[in-house]
């Protein structure tokens, strides 16, 4: 009874832990509007598809429906596989004090992996005047990622080397 209790609890914490990076995504968003016209790194089909390994799959910008992120990649059923969100460099230390898990070395000026609690599921990183999130999704919410790290980490690379 004790561990039916405390897996419960374990779920509801990492609800709340993702709820709070949504929430916390969405108002550095809404601080940042201007970025996307001057930092638009941008991902190719072909390139998802050899990174992943994934074929049944279509890229989608920024959907309201979704996780409102600037690039969307989605499945045929409309599990969201990849959001990548665009925000301006001054964002990242602010994000980072809330978000920090470890760092990962090699992509852009500087990126860490998040969030601080629970199952890692995204890579965020600095670039010139650029502050990019880089994020999994997952088939059940609060369940595994989609995407691996090792995935995430490729896929932030090429999107920083093609950051201001």
């Amino acid at each position: 009874m004790t561990d039916l209790r405390s897996t419960e609890l374990r779920k509801i914490g990492i609800l709340l832990v993702v709820l709070l990076v949504v929430f916390v995504l969405a108002f550095l968003c809404s601080c940042s509007s201007t970025v996307v016209t001057t930092c638009a790194p941008y991902l190719r089909p072909a390139e998802f598809e050899t990174m992943t390994g994934i074929h049944d799959f279509r890229i989608k910008d920024f959907d309201p429906l979704l996780v409102n992120g600037n690039i969307n990649v989605v499945d045929g059923e409309g599990t969201v596989l990849l959001s990548v969100r665009i925000f301006d460099a001054a964002d990242y230390e602010s994000f980072k004090k809330i978000s920090f898990k470890r760092l990962v070395p090699g992509i852009g000026e500087e990126a860490y992996v998040m969030p601080r609690e629970g199952p890692e599921y995204g890579i965020f990183f600095k670039k010139g005047t650029c502050a990019v999130s880089v994020m999994s999704g997952s088939k059940e919410f609060g369940g595994p990622s989609i995407l691996t790290m090792d995935q995430l980490a490729q896929i932030a690379t090429l999107l920083a080397s093609r950051s201001e």
